[in-house]
């Protein structure tokens, strides 16, 4: 079980071709057997998050932070099928990654969407996919694209201030 964890940390998950892995590594089918089952019932996910409390902890910070900030990252993608679009702002086609941080930095939720959906439109996805840690969320600042409507959204349902800067 500690290789197929080795295997999986380093570069399972992350896209590395499984023939460029050292030998030693079990079977990628053995690998894959653990880690999507894993994945689905959100292992990977709650490790996440009780690392970055563990993290936050010497810093004298709550592990869940009243305060982040909001930004969209444009990658431009191949010609394989799947989520893509064209941001003509950036002149990217490809995906579009709105991100959401603490303070320190620290990842708390990320979306996917087509590079051709709209700040706001990806800023509303990535707060509908806060779970516990959003609670105690109450200040988020963000870029241009978090202005107009998308601070009355982000105000009513979730009682959430967000700062233009």
């Amino acid at each position: 079980m500690r290789e197929v964890i080795h295997a999986i940390f380093d570069g399972w998950v992350g896209g590395i071709p499984w023939r460029m892995r050292p030998h030693d590594f079990p079977p990628e089918n053995t690998v894959s057997g653990d880690f999507w089952p894993w994945r689905q019932a959100g292992v990977w996910t709650r490790l996440h998050d009780r690392l970055r409390a563990h993290v936050r902890q010497p810093a004298g910070r709550p592990h869940p932070p009243t305060a982040g900030c909001l930004d969209s990252q444009r990658v431009k993608t191949t010609q394989v099928p799947g989520l893509r679009g064209f941001d003509a702002g950036k002149r990217v086609k490809g995906r579009k990654r709105p991100i959401r941080v603490d303070r320190r930095g620290l990842r708390w939720v990320i979306v996917v969407t087509a590079a051709s959906v709209q700040d706001r439109a990806g800023a509303r996805r990535l707060f509908k996919q806060l779970r516990g840690g959003g609670k105690q969320l109450r200040k988020v600042w963000g870029d241009g694209g978090s202005r107009g409507e998308l601070l009355d959204w982000a105000w009513e349902p979730l009682r959430l201030v967000l700062k233009p800067v």
